[in-house]
């Protein structure tokens, strides 16, 4: 009578097995994760990104996406906000756009007592791109505003996106505009 011979489970087909589950299992939370985000597509641009889904989003002269926070309180008179604006027909490198842009915020006579606190090479969903952190004073608010903006510059458009926070409340929130810069694409 012949035995039946059982055939011993290689290590690594375990290993494989596990590995599939993690990954699955990493990928289903992080789906959970982001219920509470709402994706933004723009195909006239060609970008995508998600955003919290408790931000109103307006329409705002000159940007192609705006999203604000909700006001905490009767006290709070300045609303949070991100924007993304897109220049089309656009030529110049991005070293020559990023000095311009600089001095043009410093030049802006709606706002006073502007200080560049940094300023850094960085990408921009694998582009490269240019990011400012900077303070200012809107004259219609009686508050210290921080803003970031990160800019690259693609197929002859310029795509700039801005952060800009009470200063007091600027790194507050740094988690999910990293999410949605994580998030942004060109495609």
């Amino acid at each position: 009578m012949k035995m039946l011979k059982i055939k011993k489970i290689k290590p690594w087909y375990i290993i494989l097995i596990i590995l599939i589950i993690a990954i699955w299992v990493f990928f289903w939370f992080k789906n959970k994760k982001n219920l509470d985000w709402q994706n933004y597509q723009n195909s006239n641009y060609w970008i995508s990104f998600e955003y919290p889904s408790n931000r109103e989003t307006k329409s705002v002269q000159n940007t192609v996406f705006s999203a604000f926070s909700p006001i905490d309180s009767d006290k709070d008179i300045f609303q949070e906000n991100i924007n993304i604006v897109v220049s089309d027909n656009f030529w110049q490198p991005l070293d020559k756009f990023s000095a311009q842009q600089i001095d043009l915020l410093k030049k802006s006579s709606n706002f006073k007592d502007f200080v560049l606190e940094s300023e850094s090479d960085t990408k921009l969903w694998n582009i490269n791109a240019y990011k400012i952190i900077y303070t200012w004073k809107i004259n219609w608010y009686d508050m210290n505003l921080k803003w970031m903006q990160i800019w690259a510059v693609k197929w002859n458009t310029a795509y700039i996106f801005t952060y800009n926070w009470e200063e007091t409340n600027f790194d507050k929130y740094m988690d999910k505009v990293n999410k949605i810069l994580d998030t942004f694409k060109l495609k």
